[in-house]
C-alpha cells in the first residue's frame, strides 16, 4: 500500500479577507475530494495571512505508479485553475 502525500502552498490574489481565503479554500477542497477521492485539509495557521494557504492532501492505492499519477492529476487540476498560484510544492510517498 502506498500513501501519497502534497503540501501545497497557495497564493490567492483575489482574497482580501479572512472569509474570501476560507471561502476559495473550502471551493477547492470541495471539488479535489470528491473528484479524485482525497483526503484535503487547510493547514494554515488561522488569522495570519489572508492571501496565502497551506493545503494538505492525502491519497492511498495499492500502486506506486498510480499513487504518483494521482497526485500529479490532483497538482494539474488546482494550477489549471487560475484561481490560485502555486508558491511551493511538496511531495511524498510512503510505501506501508
Amino acid at each position: 500500500m502506498f500513501i501519497g502525500m502534497l503540501t501545497l502552498t497557495l497564493k490567492i490574489d483575489d482574497a482580501f479577507s479572512l472569509k474570501a481565503r476560507r471561502n476559495k479554500v473550502r471551493s477547492l477542497k470541495d471539488r479535489l475530494r470528491p473528484r479524485f477521492n482525497a483526503a484535503v485539509a487547510d493547514l494554515s495557521e488561522n488569522g495570519i495571512v489572508y492571501n496565502r494557504a497551506l493545503i494538505g492532501v492525502a491519497v492511498i492505492s495499492g500502486e506506486q505508479k498510480h499513487t504518483d499519477e494521482q497526485l500529479q492529476q490532483i497538482l494539474a487540476f488546482t494550477d489549471k485553475l487560475g484561481e490560485f498560484v502555486l508558491e511551493d510544492v511538496k511531495e511524498e510517498i510512503i510505501s506501508i
